[in-house]
């Protein structure tokens, strides 16, 4: 699997009950934390809802191919039209 970076786009494979996050919610890798065990600050942005950050062991998340950047402009520049 490959290794976690910062902005790298991840997806929950367990749920985090205690932050109300659940298994399927995506996230983005804010920090990574080396002592005292590796450790990923992830943020995660629920429509509606305040922004969660969470530090989560790798084990915790998948790493998810992003869509191109593009795209995402595109879409946004539509709406403004």
């Amino acid at each position: 699997m490959p290794t976690a970076h910062v902005n790298a786009v991840v997806r929950l494979t367990h749920d985090v009950s205690d932050l109300w996050l659940g298994r399927g919610d995506v996230g983005v890798v804010q920090s990574i934390w080396l002592s005292p065990a590796n450790c990923y600050e992830v943020e995660f942005c629920k429509s509606g809802q305040p922004a969660v950050r969470a530090l989560l062991d790798a084990d915790l998340f998948e790493l998810v191919e992003p869509a191109p950047f593009s795209v995402g402009r595109e879409e946004e520049a539509a709406k403004h039209e």
